[in-house]
């Protein structure tokens, strides 16, 4: 699996997406540096938004949450690599990460 610091040095670079598929609400009040919101109940009419030539690494809210799992499961169904990141805002910022907040 990807580390925190790989992942966050990535998706600055561009070399990776970082997907949170939590509702939009959630993704507002707060989120991992860089990532890009798409709501599990939305991505299926909204995954050609997503580049096929990129890993996405999608997240939702923490180690228990399914969002990210059913995420992955839609995205691999439609040729996309893809994985998930066991963390979710909370276990990103007690880690010492930044994350951003909708302004």
């Amino acid at each position: 699996p990807i580390n925190r610091k790989e992942l966050l040095r990535r998706a600055k670079a561009g070399g990776v997406i970082i997907l949170d598929v939590r509702p939009k609400e959630e993704y507002d009040s707060s989120h991992l540096l860089y990532a890009k919101s798409i709501p599990l109940r939305e991505l299926k009419s909204h995954i050609n938004e997503l580049p096929r030539d990129q890993e996405i690494v999608a997240y939702c809210r923490g180690p228990y949450c399914f969002l990210a799992y059913e995420a992955v499961k839609i995205l691999k169904s439609k040729g996309y690599n893809a994985k998930r990141i066991e963390d979710g805002v909370l276990e990103w910022q007690n880690a010492g990460f930044p994350v951003e907040r909708k302004k």
